[in-house]
């Protein structure tokens, strides 16, 4: 996953508070970031779900109403956009008594080309969404 030198070669690093009106400013910063690098349109907004979902998965699972703080890190390569949303809660793992639907994580991985869930330095977890840039002509 990603190491914390690696954010600094990101094209976005945010870090906010883990608050339900944060979710909005991710999700436009990741939107911005993916018409900037050249994104089809229908992609951007496939980018704007998938990271508004991580986000709010943050944002009501990994602090159980502590304080706490999320990222997003936008990384462009020659083939892909990579999101990463991590936060440095409890993680990602099963919980039945879970307020949500339980339908973020699969709408993520049906609306992403891969993504990955793992843990990144300092006790975070990481949520990267990949999205591959069409080959140009």
């Amino acid at each position: 996953m990603l190491g914390e030198s690696d954010a600094h070669d990101a094209m976005v690093e945010l870090v906010m508070d883990a608050r339900s009106e944060h979710v909005a400013v991710m999700r436009q910063a990741a939107v911005a970031a993916a018409e900037a690098s050249g994104l089809d349109p229908a992609r951007v907004d496939d980018v704007a779900l998938a990271v508004g979902e991580a986000s709010a998965n943050v944002v009501v699972h990994a602090y159980d109403a502590r304080p706490g703080s999320f990222a997003l890190f936008v990384y462009v390569t020659p083939d892909d956009l990579q999101f990463v949303v991590r936060d440095w809660g409890a993680g990602i793992r099963p919980r039945p008594d879970s307020p949500g639907l339980g339908l973020g994580l699969p709408l993520i991985g049906a609306l992403a080309d891969a993504v990955e869930f793992g843990d990144a330095d300092g006790g975070a977890t990481d949520v990267r969404m990949v999205f591959r840039r069409p080959a140009v002509a």
